[in-house]
């Protein structure tokens, strides 16, 4: 948790030795860490359970498909590209992955190439890259020649069948290219140059989060007396996780948790991945009390003064409590000698005779805050368990997952509304009243719906589908101003499809949820794309395209100490505060099943 030591910052898993020399004493309060108090030694257990969700990638293998050259385009060339790939061979350099770049590539030859690089061994790499710079649409992608690959035709071949050397590890697909032809364009009056600029309005698809309860085109499961693998997961870690992680920290936990869950079908197992679309620009934490992570150290009298760092630990508890965000908070120590206070980007006034009488943690002081403090939330929650014309007229174990979601919500103090058994135009009606209503009094909303479903939609109990666009198009910028930079989260259990993620197994166990040491074959993808579905993404000369530049001096910035979902959200925040000339803004767009940070 970087704390900077004399003698550097310790790994995971290390024990440490600290010489303090001529101090008498010294704490170090870390997360969850068994801690051993003395002079020279300290321990500090980073993976002490069995919960740890670290990926740790020294080495990565990059793959960088550069298309700018257009022979059959009006615009024949995709101008300034080449910065984009300037800055990111420079970015995996500092990393030390191996990269290859490849330029100006037809279909056929882009899915030879991903063809070819699926069957190398990776066994020597900690994860892989993908950088497709191109023109596309919201299904794909084009080579040079106009033909169009799909989106599931370039991360199928990665999958943990076509690739066994990369189960477990992180894929990660960085997509510049757009995905159809709408513009976002806000009314402006200014005669500025069309370069990136801070804007004050946001993109109409930012802040959304969507939450599937599956991969692409396959199904969910769900058991009797706990509901679904994906809501009780979502359930069970953020009841235990809220107070001290922020939402997609949880969601990977989740992840990593139902992937390790397995269901019987004869002799072999079912297997599912959750998978988010992410467009927050900022961390989203539920319990704003428990959001300024402090660590408290007992040393010698000091002089009065003043320090600054932006080093920290996590959530040390107080005997006074633990003090609120932007707040000024008392601590007395007086039964020690010295007592330093450090906290995030925190100022601190440490007193000359050991007594710390007021110090004030400003919890967004610097202009790069990307902490959202969620401390109320309105929650709508669509719950469809009756669908009369089907075999299977019953969702069973839905009851569960209700019940669940009341206690987290009421954990919360949200406010929440249940409907249920709702037809596809009820739905609709609903959807449409509840965004008329004013949210300025509430920090997120959230909609949950539990449901039957398809791959691009979900189904009313009369079986007729509403596509996902129809549901969260509800709650944009323009059609729901009062909600505008707030977090609009969706949580779908729902199946996408009859597509089932199987593996052998030799168990005759009861078909409930268990750990499985094999994971789901859609496992640790992360698709990157640079504009939301349907939009188009810019380029500047000098600079590059907004997504690729972005993502480069974040990286170079931040990799050393976050990791790379809170990166990612760094990119979307950048990014969502750039426009052109013409008022056209952008907001980037993740599609997330990672297990781990």
């Amino acid at each position: 948790f970087y704390v900077q030591f004399s003698v550097g910052i310790p790994s995971s898993m290390s024990k440490f030795n600290i010489k303090i020399g001529k101090c008498d004493g010294a704490v170090v309060i870390g997360d969850r860490a068994n801690l051993t108090i003395g002079a020279t030694q300290v321990h500090s257990p980073c993976q002490e359970t069995g919960d740890d969700i670290n990926y740790k990638a020294k080495s990565g293998y990059v793959l960088v498909i550069n298309n700018y050259i257009f022979p059959t385009r009006p615009d024949g060339e995709r101008h300034w590209s080449e910065e984009d790939v300037k800055g990111l061979k420079s970015l995996f350099d500092d990393f030390n992955f191996t990269t290859k770049i490849h330029d100006n590539l037809e279909q056929s030859e882009i899915k030879r190439l991903l063809q070819d690089t699926s069957e190398k061994d990776f066994g020597r790499y900690d994860c892989f890259v993908c950088v497709i710079l191109s023109h596309g649409s919201k299904d794909g992608i084009y080579g040079t020649d106009n033909k169009l690959i799909n989106i599931e035709a370039i991360t199928s071949c990665f999958r943990r069948n076509e690739c066994p050397s990369l189960e477990g590890k992180p894929k990660i697909f960085l997509i510049q290219a757009c995905r159809g032809s709408e513009q976002d364009r806000l009314t402006i009056e200014s005669d500025s140059e069309p370069i990136p600029r801070a804007s004050s309005s946001l993109p109409a698809d930012a802040d959304f989060l969507i939450c599937f309860a599956s991969a692409p085109n396959h199904q969910s499961y769900r058991q009797p007396e706990i509901g679904s693998w994906f809501i009780s997961a979502i359930v069970d870690v953020f009841k235990k996780y809220a107070e001290r992680e922020h939402l997609m920290d949880m969601m990977l936990r989740v992840n990593n948790r139902v992937a390790n869950f397995l269901g019987k079908m004869g002799q072999t197992s079912l297997k599912q991945i959750p998978c988010q679309v992410c467009m927050l620009r900022r961390k989203v934490f539920f319990n704003p009390t428990h959001n300024t992570p402090l660590l408290l150290a007992i040393m010698p009298p000091c002089k009065l003064h003043h320090m600054k760092s932006r080093y920290f630990g996590l959530y040390a508890p107080f005997l006074t409590g633990k003090p609120s965000s932007m707040s000024k908070f008392k601590v007395n120590v007086e039964q020690c000698k010295g007592a330093v206070v450090v906290g995030d980007h925190a100022k601190l006034t440490i007193g000359p005779t050991g007594k710390i009488s007021e110090a004030h943690a400003p919890f967004q002081e610097s202009g790069d805050d990307i902490d959202l403090k969620v401390k109320s939330g309105y929650v709508l929650v669509i719950h469809n368990y009756s669908f009369p014309k089907r075999e299977e007229a019953v969702r069973h174990g839905s009851e569960e997952d209700v019940k669940n979601l009341c206690s987290l919500f009421d954990d919360f103090n949200f406010k929440t509304r249940i409907v249920n058994n709702l037809t596809q135009s009820q739905m609709v009606e609903i959807l449409s009243e509840t965004a008329e209503k004013d949210f300025s009094r509430y920090d997120c909303f959230l909609c949950v719906i539990l449901s039957h479903g398809l791959k691009d939609g979900i189904l009313g109990i009369d079986d007729e589908k509403i596509k996902i666009e129809a549901i969260t198009s509800n709650f944009r910028r323009d059609a729901c101003p009062s909600l505008e930079g707030k977090p609009k989260i969706f949580l779908i259990q729902a199946c996408r499809g009859n597509r089932q993620d199987r593996v052998s197994i030799e168990s005759d166990s009861e078909p409930v949820p268990c750990a499985s040491s094999s994971l789901p074959a859609d496992a640790d993808f992360l698709i990157c794309f640079a504009s939301a579905p349907g939009h188009q993404s810019y380029r500047q000369p000098e600079l590059g395209s907004w997504f690729i530049s972005t993502v480069v001096a974040i990286f170079k910035e931040y990799a050393e100490r976050e990791h790379l979902m809170d990166m990612m959200l760094r990119v979307n925040n950048h990014v969502a505060n750039y426009f052109s000339k013409t008022g056209l803004k952008q907001i980037p767009c993740q599609v997330c099943m990672l297990r781990r940070k």
